[in-house]
């Protein structure tokens, strides 16, 4: 009896083992991860991720290999050890771009979202701007910086000049653009251009096509002076 009390506890004790070796190997993983991403790639928190993306795949492939090479290094010897750190780092591998599409998708659906908000405030800022002066604020002809307005509309008409958060070569700050004799205006945003990651109704209610000298056509999210009833 003594002897098979023992070899119970021994079996308890290398099942401990695995499992901590187990969740080190996940700790290690996500540890690298963040390593990688935020310090080494020098990405920043607010960074928005369309879903297929390089980041989205290219983060988590560098991280295993990285944990792949420390675990060859040092546990190689441990053949328990090294298959219980590869099947740990494999997991956490299909985690990582798992969590990566979950958490990206609905910040994204809520940028669009924002951008929509935003071009709104600014279609009611310049409708009341109009009632005011009887003509809309005239800057350079073509799709502008919506930071022009800056010195014209605010606070006075809006607080301040929404911004775009996540600028970049696909996506422009928000536009403005109006007609020579200030009675049409258009304000425009980029919307993230994944099908899926849009929500279709905003854009199946904006104008489209060339308005002004700005493209608004999908994904491109356009209001303007044709939108409000006067």
């Amino acid at each position: 009896m003594l002897y098979n009390t023992n070899m119970s506890k021994e079996e308890i004790r290398k099942y401990i083992f695995y499992l901590a070796g187990f969740f080190e190997g996940l700790i290690f993983y996500f540890f690298v991860l963040f390593l990688t991403a935020f310090v080494v790639l020098n990405i920043p928190f607010s960074v928005e991720f369309s879903a297929g993306k390089f980041y989205l795949a290219i983060i988590p492939l560098i991280t295993i290999v990285i944990c792949g090479v420390v675990l060859y290094k040092f546990f190689r010897g441990n053949k328990a050890r090294f298959y219980i750190g590869l099947l740990s780092f494999v997991i956490a591998f299909v985690l990582s771009i798992v969590i990566f599409g979950d958490i990206q998708e609905p910040r994204i659906n809520t940028h669009n979202g924002r951008r929509a908000a935003d071009i709104k405030q600014m279609l009611i800022a310049l409708d009341i701007y109009y009632k005011e002066n009887n003509i809309y604020p005239v800057i350079e002809l073509g799709c502008q910086n919506m930071d022009l307005l800056e010195s014209i509309i605010t606070p006075t008409f809006v607080h301040k000049i929404p911004q775009e958060r996540f600028i970049s070569e696909a996506r422009n700050p928000y536009q403005y653009a109006v007609s020579t004799d200030g009675g049409q205006f258009v304000v425009s945003a980029t919307f993230n251009s994944n099908p899926r990651l849009i929500d279709q109704r905003h854009l199946d209610n904006d104008l489209d096509g060339n308005i002004l000298g700005c493209d608004c056509d999908d994904p491109k999210y356009c209001l303007g002076s044709k939108n409000l009833i006067k």
